[in-house]
């Protein structure tokens, strides 16, 4: 490698270092006042005692995200609950929303339903084994009202830059570049999807009282804290949880990419998600402003 290579690839190592000094003091910050979701995710192991302790501060801050923002209406309309799935055999409603973590939570539900023994005692046997998911919008509203106030509703959380770049990364080929990708669909050049969609109309966390908000980048950690708190025994083995691309690695080069975005369209992608930052308190946007 000539002089110049050289000279590249260090730069690039001390940025890259620095970067992991200051996310390593930021995150010690972040931990001793608990804010935000992924301020954990440093590799910081999460207890029982902790996850149940981050559960409640969540749904404080969605709570007063809630209470400060228009008054929603109660009144149950199927339209809303198109992203909300049910699985009446473990009792549970959870919104679905690609790349987020569902993906890895249905093969955990199958899963559960191969295991013999105490597992069964938390499952509905009135309902056959192989019961099919079904959208929550598929059922008339006095059956919404009757799940909603009886199941265990859980939400999945996600950064809503990396959910964005998952989806970048999803169609490469065909994308052109990020920044041409981010502008498309800003400028509302692309149909509006599930994928970059904000979670709080998706999920409609201000009309559904959920129960467990799960961060994506602790699926492992805090899924199996939620199973044992449903019920489910500690031995059982949970499948591998695809979330490892939030290593420190990869979230240094995912930052550079978004810093690489004009300052207009990284403050268009800050409105666009306001309220999902709002919500959840994620930090990317503090890093990017």
């Amino acid at each position: 490698m000539d002089f110049p290579g050289r000279l590249s690839v260090t730069l690039l190592l001390l940025g890259y270092l620095g970067w992991l000094f200051y996310k390593e003091w930021r995150s010690g910050v972040f931990a001793a006042t608990g804010e935000g979701p992924e301020s954990a995710a440093v590799s910081v192991p999460v207890t029982f005692d902790s996850f149940l302790h981050n559960q409640q501060l969540r749904k404080k801050l969605l709570r007063s995200f809630c209470s400060r923002g228009p008054k929603v209406s109660r009144l149950l309309r199927s339209s809303n609950f198109s992203r909300l799935r049910v699985n009446e055999r473990h009792e549970l409603v959870y919104c679905s929303v690609p790349d987020v973590g569902p993906a890895n939570w249905e093969q955990v539900l199958k899963m559960l339903n191969e295991v013999p023994g105490q597992v069964e005692k938390m499952v509905n046997e009135s309902v056959p084994l192989r019961a099919p998911l079904q959208d929550l919008s598929q059922y008339d509203t006095t059956t919404i009202g009757r799940l909603l106030a009886s199941y265990t509703k859980i939400i999945f959380i996600r950064d809503p830059f990396w959910r964005l770049l998952s989806t970048y990364r999803r169609h490469d080929d065909a994308a052109g570049s990020f920044e041409a990708f981010v502008r498309r669909v800003m400028g509302q050049g692309l149909k509006p999807t599930a994928s970059w969609k904000p979670l709080v109309q998706l999920c409609h966390p201000c009309l559904v009282r959920y129960d467990y908000i799960v961060a994506h980048g602790l699926l492992g950690q805090e899924v199996r804290h939620l199973l044992h708190r449903i019920g489910v025994p500690e031995g059982v083995e949970l499948p591998e949880f695809q979330d490892s691309e939030e290593s420190p690695p990869s979230r240094w080069l995912t930052e550079q990419r978004f810093n690489q975005l004009s300052t207009q369209l990284v403050g268009e992608l800050l409105q666009f998600y306001r309220n999902d930052f709002a919500a959840f308190n994620f930090t990317s946007a503090s890093t990017l402003t």
